[in-house]
């Protein structure tokens, strides 16, 4: 069984480029490593498309080296977010040192229209971005390559919490979070649901915040979904198999939770500030939570 890893990636900018499936098998010299990125989003009700450009992924090991995942040519020209919330698409699987990796830098293109999205009813928007880089700090060890061995990072973008309209002008706040497994080629699990309060109803948030999902593994978020307060839905589209909490939080616009976890009860079972979710491969697990504070 693969020893699986969680971090958590928030991106104050973009992410990912997607290219075809690639195998899991390697052919790599004694000196080598790899890292596979795949890169999942969830649809959102009231953006059809969220559309970006990357020029460049970068990974930085625990000892400040830093390594090019990819760039410029090699990542595709146009990615629609939410075209990959059924299936996780492979940005890259390059070959890297072996070590510990512990942040990510992408950067993200600043041509005017390269970043861009369809709203449901048919519109179009550019998206301004708020910065340009991110660098992507993660637990020290979350993400380890071996000699001879193929790490996956499953990178979860969620391009609905990332768009923001501020007056007239919509914004890119990218989230992203990350899960890291040994296994070369797993077969990601997902998470859905609804989120209402003791009546039964959605819930607003307060001003200026949001209400949000988080899986969280070991050694933080893995992933989260953003609850809608029309109708409480939310959805993880992909996420590693293996043991997770479930909380529900408040959240600012850069997905950093306002104050401590909701208290919640998770398909009839006893309220808690989080429920104990055991993710398995190709599964998706309902969540009906109810908010019981």
């Amino acid at each position: 069984m693969s020893r699986t890893r969680f971090a958590v990636l928030v991106l104050g900018v973009g992410l990912l480029a997607a290219l075809p499936w690639l195998s899991g098998c390697d052919g790599l010299g004694d000196n080598d490593g790899r890292i596979r990125l795949l890169l999942t989003d969830a649809p959102a009700p009231e953006i059809a498309e969220v559309h970006v450009r990357i020029t460049e992924v970068a990974a930085q090991a625990a000892g400040g080296q830093s390594v090019v995942l990819a760039r410029g040519a090699g990542i595709p020209v146009d990615i629609n977010l939410p075209a990959l919330a059924r299936r996780p698409l492979v940005l890259g699987q390059p070959k890297v040192p072996p070590g510990n990796y512990n942040a990510i830098r992408v950067t993200l293109s600043t041509v005017r229209g390269a970043n861009w999205i369809r709203l449901a009813g048919g519109g179009t928007a550019d998206l301004t971005l708020v910065n340009e880089v991110a660098d992507a700090r993660l637990a020290t060890g979350a993400i380890s390559v071996s000699r001879g061995k193929t790490t996956t990072v499953l990178l979860d973008f969620n391009g609905e919490a990332s768009v923001h309209r501020i007056g007239g002008t919509w914004t890119l706040r990218p989230v992203v979070y990350a899960s890291a497994t040994e296994d070369p080629d797993p077969v990601p699990g997902s998470v859905v649901g609804r989120v209402r309060d003791s009546r039964g109803r959605p819930i607003t948030p307060p001003a200026n915040t949001i209400l949000g999902v988080f899986l969280t593994g070991p050694l933080g978020p893995a992933a989260v979904g953003q609850v809608s307060s029309r109708d409480g839905a939310f959805a993880i589209p992909a996420a590693l198999a293996g043991p997770y909490t479930l909380r529900v939080y408040y959240a600012d616009l850069d997905w950093t939770p306002v104050g401590r976890p909701l208290r919640i009860s998770v398909n009839g079972g006893e309220p808690n500030v989080g429920a104990r979710v055991n993710l398995a491969e190709g599964r998706t697990f309902n969540a009906e939570i109810t908010v019981v504070e």
